[in-house]
């Protein structure tokens, strides 16, 4: 699971603004990190200029999957990542982003800012931290540990059930065992003890 990008933007009328991005291309080769962060810039911005106000989408775009948060006020976020990475996490943090960033930037800067004007620091923070999302988000914690809980218990039920087969087994033995026992002793016991009737 990775996060390669997370993106505020303003949805303006005439054109989408971005105000401030982060990027984590260090699993690209150095030549080609410029202009995969160039790709997902745009990418961002189309895609926040194609949806619509109060909406969240998740969209493929090659080998990434794209996850928008347009709220009414017109500030949204986009978070790229790979395919594995969940989407109610992506969703959360885009709204835990959102939250954050519109009370320490004035609205006024919104549809003027750019990512050198605008003073709000806390993307790239947000990016490192959510790269593992078990440890960033509680529900994702939660639920890696109840899958890791079912996996314990379904191998100790398994464990259980091959002992009660072998328990059977044991036990269906022992008696085939005892009754074959019985048929050879009662097959001897004629020739040892010879009937009356043959004198």
């Amino acid at each position: 699971m990775k996060l390669y990008s997370l993106s505020v933007l303003y949805k303006g009328d005439p054109k989408v603004v971005l105000l401030k991005a982060a990027y984590d291309v260090s699993s690209f080769s150095f030549f080609q990190r410029s202009s995969v962060q160039e790709f997902m810039t745009f990418t961002s911005q189309l895609i926040v200029e194609r949806s619509a106000k109060g909406s969240r989408a998740s969209v493929k775009e090659q080998e990434y999957l794209c996850h928008v948060y347009v709220r009414n006020d017109s500030l949204a976020g986009v978070v790229i990542a790979d395919s594995e990475y969940p989407s109610r996490v992506a969703f959360t943090l885009l709204e835990k982003v959102l939250d954050e960033f519109s009370k320490q930037v004035d609205r006024i800067e919104w549809p003027v800012g750019s990512p050198a004007t605008i003073l709000y620091t806390g993307l790239d923070g947000h990016l490192s931290r959510y790269q593992n999302p078990r440890e960033a988000d509680p529900m994702s914690k939660v639920q890696a540990e109840l899958d890791e809980t079912k996996i314990i218990l379904v191998s100790k039920l398994c464990f259980f059930k091959i002992l009660s087969c072998l328990w059977h087994l044991s036990r269906s033995s022992l008696v085939l065992a005892a009754s074959a026992s019985d048929w050879s002793l009662a097959s001897l016991l004629p020739s040892v003890c010879p009937s009356d009737s043959s004198s």
